[in-house]
């Protein structure tokens, strides 16, 4: 039965039909051969619509006598098989043999220019005009697999790049220019190829450019060195004067590796207005490899790491991108993260369908690189058809914007830029868009990884519990085993000892001699028998405390969490008693303040009813109501400290009604107890009296003297 895993790895068969399906003879193999070294004669201009899906060729390395014996074959034009050697851990888990499909299958016989001519020549001439659609080549696999043979070559035998070349220059028309660019990306750095050779021996550090990104998606790198070409023997010296100053090192699996992404761009503009129109990018990808194979150590560990985490994000995107196809009815789809290594980022619109993508997955046959070519073969496999119609067509990868506008003379400005530019780092240009994926992407893994440790205590505890009962089951076997044995060596023995005794009386020495051995083998029996109880019984002993272990420890871990979530509602308690003590002091308080609030003002309102009586003169009208706003302002402060709320006024607190009612109802009394005066005409109250004989009359309130308060009076004297 084949393991989770290598189901995963293997695409079922009703996709590689589909898949296959999908292919045309035009699309995989030409009839007519281009040859990209003639410069002469009738110029061939073919252009084919290239497919809306990523193109992933694989090419077989051929394999030295000392790396046999292999473990790759092809098993068509589409698709390879790859099996694992003897002894290895995959034989072991009934992975024997795995199957990859591919758009098409190259083995170890196919030269550079069959390649070429096959699967790079019209997509080549689709970038010249009329059709302009860029085309973005990626070498990729692991170290010392042939990537940058495939791309540059030797003399006998010229790479992808000097072929391209070749063919642009013979087929472009007079109207359109053509520039060389070229970068490579070391640990994590981009530095500028034609750059060095620009500042010369007196170049001293190199310096690192920055990647830039706008709103609109163009991805371009400020001060990079574009040299403009107007022959095909030009271009390739500036090809070779830039690729010479790549970073290269021997290591363990390889005399002269590759310690960086090199970068080559062919840009195609309109040779009078400088207009950009497209775009040819190959991308030499270091080789991944592991320190334990290669040796590696200081400066060549470090590089080894920057390669293999880069190559690890654009594994990561490519699944990303897969399971966004595949699951494209999904609400939430994965978030794809180019921006995690150079490489990816500078080229996320190739990946997005921006023009023409090819991946040329470079792979050694050898059984000793076994490993290494599953991994490259499982994140090829994933961007094989990988549907890219719903992007742009165009790419606008690595142009500047002032590009469009305005044409740089030669090299000399992008140069002077570099001289005089400063060591940068890279800096990502998203903000806050950049920031939000992040956060999101970190919930998900936060929430992965609660997942695990759920899983992972899940799993404990069924592995526990099914060794216990594993151990259960094998003891009672065992002891059902050696109790038969026991009685049938019983009876065997009790047999022959009876058949001894029948022929005791004619048994000759020999017989006795043959029931002598017969005892002692009962007697070595039984101590067997008792060793094999003895073992039973302390694997029975050993399983009884195995189970009282794991008892005991399921029984702590609930009294655990028990009398922490005990101490934790007793805290809580204390915490709500606390704070019910506490409001019902403040409660307590403000009823004594409300009480004397209220005596404050009934002793306040008999007040001004004595100053009402006509007994005592009072003061002016403007005196009392100035003591009556000041009781009530003092009245409604106080109710709205104790509720929160303002009220209407003191007289309308329910619980001094009555006392008013009682206060209101006293001038009442007052004056049915006053003496009725006589009446008297006009000339009595005209006529005066001499001042010793007049009698001192009973003055009138001050507050009755004005219209004004005698309203107020009788409105005070109405209150219920």
């Amino acid at each position: 039965m084949t393991s989770r895993k290598s189901r995963s790895s293997i695409l079922k068969p009703r996709k590689l039909e589909e898949m296959f399906d999908s292919l045309s003879e035009d699309e995989v193999e030409v009839n007519e051969e281009v040859d990209a070294g003639v410069g002469v004669g009738k110029r061939k201009r073919e252009h084919s619509t290239v497919p809306g899906k990523m193109e992933v060729f694989l090419r077989i390395r051929p394999t030295p006598e000392e790396a046999l014996p292999e473990c790759i074959h092809a098993t068509g034009s589409n698709s390879i098989a790859i099996s694992a050697p003897e002894g290895h851990m995959g034989t072991r888990n009934a992975e024997k043999s795995r199957i990859f499909a591919f758009s098409k299958v190259y083995e170890a016989d196919t030269t550079n220019k069959e390649l070429f001519s096959k699967q790079f020549s019209k997509r080549v001439n689709n970038a010249l005009y009329p059709a302009c659609e860029s085309l973005a080549v990626f070498a990729y696999g692991i170290t010392a697999t042939g990537k940058t043979h495939s791309m540059e070559g030797n003399s006998a035998d010229p790479g992808i790049i000097p072929q391209t070349l070749q063919l642009l220059f013979h087929n472009k028309s007079s109207d359109e220019e053509v520039s060389i660019s070229m970068y490579e990306i070391y640990n994590e750095c981009v530095y500028d190829m034609l750059g060095y050779a620009s500042k010369g021996s007196n170049a001293g550090k190199p310096t690192s450019l920055k990647l830039k990104e706008d709103g609109s998606g163009q991805i371009w790198i400020p001060g990079l060195s574009r040299s403009v070409v107007e022959t095909s023997e030009q271009a390739k010296d500036a090809l070779a004067l830039g690729l010479s100053y790549r970073k290269h090192a021997p290591t363990g699996m390889n005399k002269r590796s590759s310690r960086s992404h090199a970068v080559v761009l062919i840009n195609i503009a309109d040779a009078g207005t400088g207009e950009w129109r497209s775009s040819v990018s190959f991308v030499d990808l270091a080789g991944s490899e592991r320190a334990q194979r290669t040796g590696n150590e200081g400066l060549r560990l470090r590089e080894s790491v920057a390669i293999n985490s880069s190559l690890m994000t654009l594994g990561r995107c490519l699944e990303a991108l897969r399971w966004n196809h595949d699951n494209a009815k999904a609400k939430r789809k994965k978030h794809v993260p180019f921006r995690q290594a150079k490489i990816t980022h500078a080229f996320k619109n190739a990946f997005l369908g921006s023009g023409s993508t090819v991946l040329l997955v470079n792979v050694s046959a050898s059984a000793k690189d076994y490993e290494e070519t599953v991994h490259v073969l499982k994140y090829a496999s994933l961007a094989t058809a990988l549907p890219c119609s719903s992007q742009p067509t165009r790419a606008v990868v690595n142009i500047e914007p002032a590009a469009k506008r305005q044409r740089e003379a030669g090299t000399g400005a992008a140069a002077a830029a570099v001289a005089a530019g400063e060591e940068m780092e890279y800096v990502s240009p998203g903000g806050e868009g950049d920031a939000e994926l992040l956060a999101e992407e970190n919930e998900e893994l936060i929430e992965e990884v609660e997942r695990l440790k759920r899983e992972l205590f899940e799993s404990e505890r069924r592995a526990a519990e099914m060794e216990a009962r594993i151990r259960e089951e094998v003891a009672d076997e065992m002891s059902e085993l050696l109790r038969e044995m026991e009685g049938s060596y019983h009876a065997r023995l009790e047999a022959e000892v009876g058949a001894a005794k029948s022929a005791a009386p004619g048994a000759t020495d020999s017989s006795k001699a043959e029931a002598e051995d017969l005892r002692r083998a009962l007697s070595a029996a039984e101590a067997e028998l008792s060793e094999a109880k003895a073992e039973i019984g302390a694997i029975q002993r050993a399983n009884e405390e195995n189970e009282h272990a794991l008892v005991d420890s399921f029984k702590s871990l609930l009294e655990e969490e028990t009398t922490q979530l005990k101490a934790n509602a007793a805290m809580e308690k204390e915490t709500l008693e606390l704070q019910l003590e506490r409001q019902r002091q403040e409660n307590e308080g403000l009823t004594v303040r409300l009480r004397r609030m209220k005596e404050a003002t009934v002793a306040t309102l008999r007040r001004y009813q004595a100053n009402l009586s006509p007994s005592r003169p009072v003061g002016s009208p403007l005196a009392l109501t100035k003591l009556l706003e000041d009781s009530e302002k003092e009245l409604v402060s106080s109710v709205e400290m104790v509720q929160g709320q303002p009220e209407p006024g003191p007289l309308h607190h329910p619980s001094l009604a009555e006392d008013f009612c009682d206060l209101a109802a006293e001038p009442e009394e007052a004056k049915e107890n006053q003496p009725v005066a006589k009446k008297r005409g006009k000339k009595a109250r005209r006529q005066r009296k001499p001042i010793g004989e007049a009698k001192v009359a009973q003055p009138t309130p001050v507050a009755r003297r004005t219209r004004a308060g005698r309203r107020a009076c009788a409105a005070i004297e109405n209150v219920n």
